[in-house]
């Protein structure tokens, strides 16, 4: 679980299109639908719920008051 979140924060400020790091563009992916998904979360998208409850995972551990991950 740890590195899921771990995950998460690099993608969410990685700028490199070949990033090395393992699933970085899955969850940069994830990101994109995010803004272009018509159904969201709430009406039922996989993707979409997916990557909110990695979110929610985030924010609950997070210290940091400048993160820079969405919704922290």
């Amino acid at each position: 679980l740890r590195k899921i979140v771990q995950l998460l924060i690099h993608s969410s400020q990685c700028c490199s299109f070949q990033c090395q790091y393992p699933k970085c563009r899955k969850v940069k992916n994830l990101f994109r639908h995010g803004t272009v998904c018509k159904t969201r979360a709430s009406g039922g998208c996989r993707h979409c719920k997916l990557m909110w409850h990695l979110l929610q995972l985030h924010a609950r551990s997070c210290k940091e008051s400048d993160c820079r991950v969405p919704r922290c």
